[in-house]
């Protein structure tokens, strides 16, 4: 048995170590780093063991690896979410196969044809299918490509062990790979290049328009973002909110009183409310100043973070793992088209930050309690995502579905519980008003709207004959 601040392996994650050498030590001293933020009075959290026995667990492996990967490569939410949609329909389709009742994401998704087929009389194994599909796929959307193989060998070595025969081994491998390709393919025509090519975003400059926000004043993120191809939606301002109040500095304006509601907020904010903000914080860089000394670390984005609480609905429920694919592809598409919706938002109303109105005009010393990100306000996109996640939870799982969260338990932070996703979201809805970074109507707008567009999804993507 092995033991670590935060960790106590069992002998067959030890054996798998062994297998995700460059994994296993990019992720410890990712671990080592992380740890430092937690409190010494709190209690000793352990992963849940693995039992590979159960297929589903490759899935949530491979989705749990996912987030990590991308937390250490730094991902804007928008990619990180992207990333996540595109590797969970390639697993979905490499399964497809073995699962006549379920339907093929062909015709569904934004511009997805339909894909190779297994070749006829021959004998599969859909586990090998989808490792093979996320193997080939992931490298294509993550930095650290190596992961990606050694992860798939260690779960190669495992499926082999079970008794998978080499020859339908190398067939379940080859056709997993030959989706991945098919998806690559069609992810390649996202704008996603295109995107990445544009000239630098030129800042608009008006009253009451956004800025660079301390204390790292980063150039504002992904700004063209909103030119990315929905996944489902039928356009990027499908669900756009209502406009935010006319800016002013007039203390009897509906402005001045929602940047009020903030400062006041944090003010009187209790340590459960600070709590709250950092549970969620999920900033995928965040800044630490040490006098001249500045230096950046890695956290959860929030796609990852609902990513997460998927997998530990799904493994208290023990759905199957087509099933565990099933809810993955809708989550995943909820969040990536989540993102591109807020963000078209954001950008088209350029609003001010919090933390620039106070600082202007009603203290020059004040900050929010945690780091403001660096794009406009209006709306809140993790607002946005996490209600549309909740409602594709919410429609598999029930509106009265109880669990525990750990996502966050690596930064020393306590776990949390919930009485539903609804509930979750609504806590996220209140984390970035108490945590100073979002104005509260931004919040409850972005709340709504991505409701809605969960709903949309539900409705559109249908997994089931």
């Amino acid at each position: 048995m092995l033991t670590h601040d935060f960790y106590e392996f069992t002998d067959i994650e030890v054996s798998l170590m062994h297998c995700l050498k460059p994994v296993f030590a990019l992720l410890l001293s990712l671990t080592l780093t992380t740890s430092l933020f937690a409190q010494e009075d709190e209690t000793t959290w352990k992963p849940p063991a693995l039992d590979f026995s159960k297929p589903a667990t490759f899935v949530h492996e491979w989705n749990r690896l996912g987030i990590e990967i991308i937390k250490i490569d730094g991902f804007t939410p928008g990619s990180a979410a992207r990333n996540y949609a595109y590797a969970n329909v390639a697993a979905y389709e490499a399964a497809l196969p073995g699962f006549p009742e379920c339907r093929s994401m062909a015709g569904q998704l934004n511009g997805l044809t339909p894909g190779p087929q297994p070749e006829k009389g021959q004998k599969y194994d859909w586990r090998v299918a989808i490792v093979s599909a996320y193997q080939n796929t992931l490298p294509n959307l993550i930095y650290r490509r190596y992961i990606s193989d050694s992860a798939a060998e260690a779960h190669y070595a495992i499926l082999s062990d079970m008794g998978v025969a080499p020859d339908v081994m190398e067939r379940s491998k080859a056709y997993g790979k030959a989706v991945a390709q098919h998806i690559i393919k069609w992810m390649s025509k996202d704008n996603f290049v295109q995107i990445g090519a544009k000239t630098r975003y030129e800042v608009p400059i008006f009253l009451g328009a956004w800025e660079r926000t301390p204390p790292a004043f980063w150039d504002p993120v992904d700004p063209y973002w909103n030119q990315h191809r929905p996944f489902i939606m039928d356009s990027a301002s499908q669900f756009a909110p209502v406009a935010p109040p006319k800016f002013s500095t007039d203390p009897n304006t509906e402005f001045y009183k929602m940047v009020m509601a903030v400062y006041n907020a944090d003010k009187n904010a209790t340590q459960e409310q600070r709590l709250i903000a950092q549970f969620w914080d999920c900033n995928p860089i965040h800044s630490h100043f040490e006098g001249h000394f500045m230096y950046n670390t890695r956290q959860v984005s929030p796609g990852g973070h609902w990513i997460s609480i998927s997998a530990i609905a799904a493994e208290k429920k023990g759905l199957s793992m087509m099933e565990s694919l099933e809810m993955y592809v809708q989550v995943s598409a909820a969040l990536a088209d989540g993102f591109i919706s807020a963000w078209d938002t954001k950008y088209r109303y350029n609003l001010i930050r919090p933390v620039t109105y106070i600082q202007k005009y009603v203290d020059s010393t004040w900050l929010p309690y945690i780091e403001t990100p660096p794009f406009p306000e209006w709306t809140s996109a993790h607002s946005t995502i996490s209600a549309a996640a909740a409602a594709v939870l919410t429609n598999r799982f029930g509106d009265d579905y109880e669990f525990d969260d750990w996502t966050e338990a690596y930064l020393g932070l306590p776990v949390r519980s919930f009485k539903s996703f609804r509930d979750a979201a609504m806590e996220v809805t209140w984390s970035r008003f108490w945590g100073g970074i979002h104005y509260r109507e931004a919040c409850l707008n972005g709340t709504e709207k991505g409701w809605q567009l969960g709903e949309f999804v539900v409705a559109h993507v249908k997994t089931r004959k």
